[in-house]
């Protein structure tokens, strides 16, 4: 799949911020499917110089839903 500007105007974004910590979480919202969001968080987070792993990838870990 390759991703176009339609599909990522879906995309929103809910952001947490903890002024007392300096922290700041951001939950994004509204992809077509997993693939989707893999390259929707791979391309934004190299435009800002963060190399992504998904958690998939690096642990073992059991997913929560």
């Amino acid at each position: 799949m390759t991703m176009s500007k339609d599909q990522d105007a879906l995309i929103t974004a809910l952001l947490f911020v903890n002024e007392d910590s300096g922290s700041l979480v951001i939950h994004f919202n509204g992809f077509e499917d997993s693939e989707h969001m893999d390259k929707f968080a791979t391309k934004i987070l190299k435009k800002i110089g963060i190399e992504y792993h998904k958690i998939d990838d690096i642990s073992d870990m059991p997913k929560i839903h």
